[in-house]
Protein backbone atom coordinates (compact mmCIF):
# COMPACT_ATOMS: atom_id res chain seq x y z
CA UNK A 1 0.00 0.00 0.00
CA UNK A 2 1.82 3.68 -1.11
CA UNK A 3 1.26 6.37 1.52
CA UNK A 4 -1.02 9.42 0.67
CA UNK A 5 0.64 12.63 -0.20
CA UNK A 6 -0.63 14.12 3.36
CA UNK A 7 0.80 11.17 4.81
CA UNK A 8 4.10 11.57 3.25
CA UNK A 9 3.78 15.42 4.66
CA UNK A 10 3.34 14.76 7.92
CA UNK A 11 6.18 11.78 8.45
CA UNK A 12 7.91 14.23 6.76
CA UNK A 13 6.97 17.09 9.13
CA UNK A 14 7.87 14.71 12.43
CA UNK A 15 11.16 13.90 11.03
CA UNK A 16 12.32 17.52 10.53
CA UNK A 17 11.01 18.05 14.08
CA UNK A 18 12.91 14.69 15.71
CA UNK A 19 15.88 16.24 14.12
CA UNK A 20 15.98 19.56 15.57
CA UNK A 21 14.67 17.99 18.65
CA UNK A 22 17.42 15.86 19.40
CA UNK A 23 20.05 18.57 18.47
CA UNK A 24 18.21 21.17 20.77
CA UNK A 25 18.24 18.11 23.37
CA UNK A 26 21.97 18.24 23.65
CA UNK A 27 22.23 21.82 23.98
CA UNK A 28 20.29 21.62 26.62
CA UNK A 29 22.18 19.00 28.40
CA UNK A 30 25.05 20.40 28.18
CA UNK A 31 23.36 24.63 29.32
CA UNK A 32 21.73 22.34 32.65
CA UNK A 33 24.75 20.79 33.85
CA UNK A 34 26.40 24.02 33.66
CA UNK A 35 23.56 26.53 34.69
CA UNK A 36 20.27 25.19 35.32
CA UNK A 37 18.82 28.08 34.99
CA UNK A 38 18.96 28.98 31.67
CA UNK A 39 18.07 25.77 30.47
CA UNK A 40 15.05 27.01 29.11
CA UNK A 41 12.33 24.87 26.80
CA UNK A 42 14.24 23.49 24.53
CA UNK A 43 11.27 21.54 23.05
CA UNK A 44 9.95 24.76 21.73
CA UNK A 45 12.80 25.73 20.57
CA UNK A 46 13.31 22.78 18.16
CA UNK A 47 9.71 23.26 17.07
CA UNK A 48 10.07 26.73 16.36
CA UNK A 49 13.06 25.97 14.05
CA UNK A 50 11.75 23.51 12.23
CA UNK A 51 8.38 25.52 11.56
CA UNK A 52 9.90 28.45 10.70
CA UNK A 53 9.79 30.04 13.83
CA UNK A 54 6.13 29.77 14.54
CA UNK A 55 5.18 29.71 18.07
CA UNK A 56 4.68 26.13 19.60
CA UNK A 57 1.41 25.44 20.11
CA UNK A 58 0.23 22.50 21.97
CA UNK A 59 -3.48 22.10 20.94
CA UNK A 60 -2.40 21.18 17.86
CA UNK A 61 -0.05 18.65 18.70
CA UNK A 62 -3.22 17.06 20.40
CA UNK A 63 -5.61 17.38 17.51
CA UNK A 64 -3.07 15.48 15.53
CA UNK A 65 -2.42 13.09 18.38
CA UNK A 66 -6.57 12.72 18.27
CA UNK A 67 -6.78 12.31 14.86
CA UNK A 68 -4.06 9.68 14.28
CA UNK A 69 -5.87 7.78 17.14
CA UNK A 70 -9.04 8.22 15.10
CA UNK A 71 -10.17 4.91 12.69
CA UNK A 72 -11.39 7.83 10.18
Amino acid sequence: MELKDYQKYCINEVKVYLEHLAEFRAKYDKILAIEPDMAGDFTRKAWEKAKGGTTFRGVHLNFVRLRLRSPH
